[in-house]
């Protein structure tokens, strides 16, 4: 039995790993890695096809880690089937994506809310019926200037990087603190101001 299933958002291929676009695969390897050094038990489930997919030990909970490999404007074709392989609803998904609307390293964990013009939360939408589920919102900040597809498709600056770096620990750290204690508790503590 499952607890539910983390999707982080991104697109698949080299070119794009380093990408702001890309931070929710970079949730999803920061977990793996953190997991490994605290010694849980990791399986990859598979690796072909529309997504990658690993069953993770987090705490006394077995959660299922997913990368989609459609591309962002089509995540939903591949989270929806892992959904209903495993009989899991949409209140025990959570997706991780980058964020506009924060400022770099801020994060905010919420259960519903629109796709604020991210694609890949609007084809999620889109394929789940318009039901909540749970989004972590991955603060990449605002572009000052020119278009913000070409922004998000950029890799992070250098000095970037550790506050990035911050980010993904802070939320495995809290993860691996609180996720037996609820979502609404894990909520509490993920929604801070700083990284």
């Amino acid at each position: 039995m499952y607890s539910g299933l983390i999707v982080g958002l991104g697109n698949p291929g080299s070119e794009y790993n380093n990408t702001r676009h890309n931070f929710g695969f970079m949730l999803i390897d920061g977990i793996i890695r953190y997991a490994e050094e605290k010694g849980a038990a990791i399986t990859r489930l598979s690796s072909k096809g529309k997504y990658e997919l690993w069953k993770c030990q987090i705490q006394n909970q077995t959660w299922l880690l997913q990368k989609p490999l459609t591309f962002m404007n089509l995540s939903g074709e591949a989270v929806i089937p892992v959904l209903a392989y495993y009989k899991l609803k949409p209140e025990q998904l959570i997706v991780a994506h980058d964020e506009l609307d924060l400022p770099l390293g801020r994060i905010k964990f919420q259960l519903g809310g629109g796709a604020a013009g991210h694609n890949g939360i609007k084809s999620i939408l889109q394929c789940i019926g318009g039901v909540d589920f749970w989004r972590l919102r991955l603060g990449i900040g605002k572009n000052q200037v020119g278009s913000s597809a070409g922004y998000v498709l950029n890799n992070f600056y250098s000095e970037e990087k550790q506050s990035v770096e911050e980010c993904l620990t802070n939320i495995c750290d809290k993860f691996w603190k609180y996720f037996n204690k609820g979502f609404i508790e894990l909520q509490k503590e993920l929604n801070t101001k700083k990284p």
